[in-house]
């Protein structure tokens, strides 16, 4: 019991420094791993330090997978915005829409192509200056904006083409595409569900927001 409580302390470690702010969400990543690495070798005593450089090269393999597909979104919405296509879509497609639960249709569609080609940073920087004014224009609040973007653009993580966290996911476990995706539908399948009752019952969860003051 102990050895379980040990290693559930990890999540303490990065919700707990990120809510109370002593962390970033980056380095309480780092604390974590730190930490992780503490209980492997001292704790459950499952590798031994002359295992580390194998890991130090294996986790740099499969960080420099992860900062390809980056860099590759990131120049592909730098091309995009140049292009000024999302000021298109927003100005041109978005604006033909007069119903509020028909542009809440609308976006969810939008982002969930997106994230399939864009990792979710590169997209959030290129999309929200544009969408948040139509999400203002429909009287949306803002934390509910907010939510409905990333949950959307989550999906991006976890489905082809770009999928990042299915590349390091493939790499850590050895498997390939197929064999990953099948199982991964019912989660994905849960994460739609999620998603649609964020996107149209959002009462469901602003009791949590509103018990930190951060909507009315």
């Amino acid at each position: 019991v102990l050895d379980g409580l040990a290693g559930v302390f990890t999540m303490v470690i990065i919700l707990g420094g990120i809510i109370s702010g002593v962390f970033t969400a980056t380095e309480a990543g780092a604390a974590a791993s730190v930490y992780a690495l503490f209980l492997t070798i001292f704790v459950y005593k499952e590798i031994r330090f002359s295992d580390l450089p194998e890991i130090l090269w294996e986790c740099c393999l499969t960080n420099a997978v992860v900062m390809m597909l980056i860099a590759t979104c990131s120049v592909f919405s730098w091309i995009l915005t140049y292009e000024n296509l999302p000021r298109m879509l927003a100005e041109n497609f978005f604006n033909l829409i007069q119903s509020k639960w028909a542009f809440l249709l609308i976006l969810n569609l939008f982002l969930l192509v997106v994230g399939m080609f864009i990792d979710m940073t590169p997209a959030i920087i290129m999309l929200v200056p544009m969408l948040l004014p139509l999400a203002q224009k429909f009287g949306i609040d803002m934390v509910h904006f907010g939510l409905i973007i990333v949950i959307n653009l989550a999906f991006g993580l976890t489905t082809p083409p770009v999928g990042t966290a299915l590349f390091v996911a493939i790499k850590v476990g050895r498997i390939s595409m197929e064999k990953l995706l099948p199982p991964l539908l019912p989660l994905l399948a849960c994460m739609l569900v999620v998603l649609l009752f964020v996107t149209y019952v959002p009462e469901i969860y602003f009791w949590l927001p509103r018990s930190f003051g951060l909507v009315k």
